[in-house]
Formats: C-alpha cells, sequence, structure tokens
C-alpha cells in the first residue's frame, strides 16, 4: 500500500524550512505522515528572534491539506502550538487546541492523515462544533495629542451552543444576514429577548463570501432561525 501523501504549505518559512518571518505562503508540495511529525519537533525547538514582533514578522505555520479539509498548525513559540481545522465540505472552522505541546500537535497530524472519516472524528458531532466566523470590528485609538483614530479590522467571532458572536445563544430569537451590495457592506443582525432584557447586536461582515459562511455556521447551530437575504 503506497503511503499517503498529503499537500504542505508553509507561512514565515522557505522551501528548506528557514525561518524567514516572511507572510508570504510557500507550497512545499506532497509530504508523507513521518516528514510533517519531523517538521513538528524541528519547530518546537525553534526560538523566534530577539526582536520578534508579529506585526513584522509573521508566526511560523504549517498548513496540510486533504480530504476536503486544511489542518492549521500555528507556532507561538516556546515549543507551544495552536491547532485549527477548516473543512469546506461542512464550512467548519474550529480551533481544536489554543496551546498544545508538539506531542499533541502529533496526534492531531497522525489523525488528519488517515482518512475522510478522521477529518470528521476531529471535528466532533455537528451540534457541538465550534465556528469561527469573520466580522468587521472598530477599533480606536488616541494619539499623543489627544486625537482619536477608529479603522474597522476584519476579527473572528465564534459560533457554538453558548454563544454566537457574544450572544448567548439560547436566547437568541432570530438571525438577519444581509448580503453587500454597491458601497454597502454585507451585515449580520442578532435579535435576542432573555429575563435580562431584549435587544438587538448588529456587525458589518467583510464581503459577500463571509456573510454566506455566516450563514451556513448560524444555521448549524440554531437552524430555523436564521435568513439571509
Amino acid at each position: 500500500m503506497p503511503e499517503q501523501v498529503l499537500n504542505v504549505t508553509v507561512q514565515g518559512m522557505d522551501r528548506g524550512f528557514r525561518y524567514t518571518g516572511s507572510y508570504d505562503e510557500v507550497n512545499v508540495g506532497g509530504m508523507p505522515l513521518d516528514d510533517v511529525l519531523r517538521l513538528i519537533d524541528y519547530i518546537a525547538g525553534f526560538t523566534y528572534p530577539p526582536n520578534y514582533k508579529e506585526d513584522d514578522l509573521c508566526p511560523i505555520g504549517v498548513f496540510i491539506e486533504g480530504w476536503g479539509a486544511n489542518l492549521l498548525i500555528y507556532y507561538y513559540g516556546s515549543g507551544s502550538f495552536g491547532v485549527r481545522i477548516i473543512d469546506y465540505v461542512s464550512s467548519s472552522d474550529i480551533f481544536l487546541e489554543e496551546s498544545a505541546g508538539a506531542e499533541k500537535v502529533k496526534d492531531y497530524v497522525r489523525r488528519f492523515f488517515v482518512s475522510r472519516s478522521s477529518v470528521e472524528e476531529l471535528l466532533g458531532p455537528e451540534p457541538l462544533r465550534e465556528y469561527f466566523i469573520t466580522v468587521l470590528r472598530e477599533f480606536c485609538e488616541d494619539d499623543l495629542f489627544g486625537e482619536r483614530t477608529c479603522v474597522e479590522r476584519q476579527t473572528t467571532a465564534t459560533v457554538s451552543m453558548e454563544s454566537i458572536a457574544g450572544v448567548s445563544t439560547p436566547s437568541i430569537v432570530r438571525v438577519e444576514v444581509r448580503r453587500g451590495g454597491f458601497l454597502r457592506k454585507p451585515k449580520l443582525t442578532i435579535y435576542y429577548s432573555s429575563t435580562k432584557g431584549s435587544g438587538v447586536v448588529e456587525y458589518k461582515l467583510p464581503n459577500n463570501d463571509a456573510a454566506e459562511r455566516a450563514y451556513r455556521a448560524i444555521n448549524a447551530v440554531i437552524p430555523g432561525k436564521v435568513s439571509m437575504r
């Protein structure tokens, strides 16, 4: 039986796995499992340079593609990793681990390499999955002269059985996702009601692809309460 090979892309490294700090993604090509496991061990022993700032230098990322999904591994330094899985079949986007050591990461890699069924096992039962959607939030800061500057930046919001974009899921009455148009950003509107009161939470979305993803993710958690226009 031939050895399973999956496509690997790295970020912050070149094809020889030397650290560059570049945000450009570099496609390494097909790699067998054992080579990927050795790469994880190698990265776990890496120390970022003393002047390291994420704004200037990209952290190391290893992205493994297979079975209609991507396993994304981010190296935070000091042997700590984050592990995320994006599944294009079910439109799931889940952080499996926020802080994992090399051995735990290698276990995820081994499981991901097996088959489509193993990807489904990593994702877990659909009602229990945690999704991440992209929204726009306003960030403001004051300069030395007291002038305030505000900019919209993309950030992630969690969708789960506990909460959706910061709103308690059981309190949500309905959700509207509106596609964008000429000079109009897509919008996510959440209507909620609880013993503490009722209200509305709104988010702008960066584009219509993000709107489609938000609709699918929220509808997976609270089917029947989401509409899209």
